[in-house]
């Protein structure tokens, strides 16, 4: 069963230039490689079925490590035509049989 990782009604700065993730939310992605400040974390959007590569990172200077989302994530804006307001949402789920932990996107719709 999937396990929500994180969710965020998005900004404007969410949607035209990287998804800004809340510091107390980091730990609730998988750590950063030794020595890394970066890695590329593979969701799956399932509503279209197509792969994206999102980059989470953290920046190297000032007091706060300010984690983001880049990599492919405005192009994955662009078409699913996210904008402000707009709820994301990010689930895992790990496969019992082979350990593997997979990742999904979904934007949330609110039809209240």
């Amino acid at each position: 069963m999937p396990q929500l990782l994180y969710r965020k009604e998005l900004t404007t700065s969410d949607v035209t230039e990287k998804l800004f993730v809340e510091t107390k939310h980091l730990a609730d992605f998988p750590p950063f490689p030794p020595g890394h400040h970066f890695q590329i974390l593979r969701f799956l959007d399932e509503e279209e079925g197509t792969e994206w590569n999102f980059r989470l990172a953290v920046r190297q200077t000032g007091r706060y490590p300010k984690p983001y989302i880049g990599g492919d994530w405005i192009q994955f804006c662009k078409r699913r035509e996210l904008k402000e307001g707009r709820v994301i949402q990010f689930f895992k789920e790990r496969n019992e049989a082979t350990g593997q932990v997979n990742y999904t996107i979904r934007p949330f719709y609110n039809f209240l």
